[in-house]
């Protein structure tokens, strides 16, 4: 979606919502790839893109660090930075008791630095789940 202000330049902002096959996440970051090399714009991508960057982003999870490195590899590929966030470090979880309990951090937002520059103080507010 590009985002128009009248007299400024305009932005973009792509909302993700990654399955959770990692195949068709990597068409995504495929797609979105080809989005930034045919767009010269200040650009953010938000929402829930099925990964985890970093060991402390997954608990009671399986083949954290592999598809860590890939999705890293990626951002760093696309020279894409991270905004920081406030709220709960995880943004989704599963199980009932302590043995059967994951919870990972699959929420986020990426930016560009032309987005990072204009926006500077920008961050993302992660709310407590309600239940």
């Amino acid at each position: 979606m590009e985002i128009v202000h009248t007299s400024e330049v305009p932005w973009a902002f792509t909302a993700v919502y990654a399955s959770p096959n990692p195949t068709k996440r990597k068409d995504l970051w495929s797609s979105l790839t080809d989005y930034a090399s045919s767009h010269n714009l200040p650009w953010i991508i938000g929402g829930d893109f099925n990964d985890t960057r970093y060991d402390w982003e997954c608990i009671n999870c399986r083949e954290v660090k592999r598809r860590a490195k890939q999705f890293n590899t990626w951002i760093e590929d696309m020279e894409l930075l991270e905004l920081e966030f406030v709220g709960p470090s995880h943004t989704w979880a599963r199980g009932l008791t302590k043995e059967t309990r994951k919870s990972s951090r699959l929420n986020r937002a990426l930016c560009n630095s032309s987005w990072a520059t204009r926006f500077s103080n920008a961050y993302v507010k992660i709310l407590p789940t309600i239940q």
